[in-house]
């Protein structure tokens, strides 16, 4: 299965049970083989309901969270690879990419502005022409 494929699966799963996680994401930090930076490691540390599953005061990382609601550490390992939350190393920046991918997919979109038209802006552009003009031809123009 590809690692695009174990990424949408593991996004899948966060709309699921975390709704709005792909908004407590810094994307620019990505990096899955940090616990602190992949994306459970930065949910953990972003939402209080993953942070409720821990001891107060712990700075246990995603894997502690899974542990105190049953999973066991196989099981957690599997779940991670099959979800895209787990890569090899050489697959790092790939998995970073698509998990960036399925992110951008659930943002929202932002609204481009037309750019406004200045009457500066005409005004020039209207120099600039009657300029060529002026150099294409014998007839003078007056400048505006």
């Amino acid at each position: 299965m590809s690692i695009e494929t174990r990424v949408a699966r593991g996004a899948r799963f966060l709309d699921q049970t975390l709704p709005g996680w792909a908004s407590m994401i810094d994307t620019s930090t990505i990096n899955l083989q940090s616990s602190s930076q992949c994306i459970l490691g930065q949910l953990n540390r972003r939402d209080h309901r993953l942070r409720a599953i821990q001891d107060k005061g712990s700075a246990g990382d995603f894997y502690q969270a899974l542990r105190k609601i049953g999973f066991r550490f196989g099981q957690i390992t599997a779940f991670m690879a099959a979800h895209g939350f787990m890569v090899r190393l050489r697959n790092t920046e790939r998995g970073g990419e698509a998990w960036r991918a399925e992110i951008a997919q659930r943002l929202p979109k932002p609204e481009r502005k037309p750019r406004p038209l200045y009457v500066k802006d005409h005004w020039s552009a209207m120099e600039e022409y009657l300029a060529q003009e002026a150099r294409r031809s014998s007839h003078n123009y007056i400048s505006v």
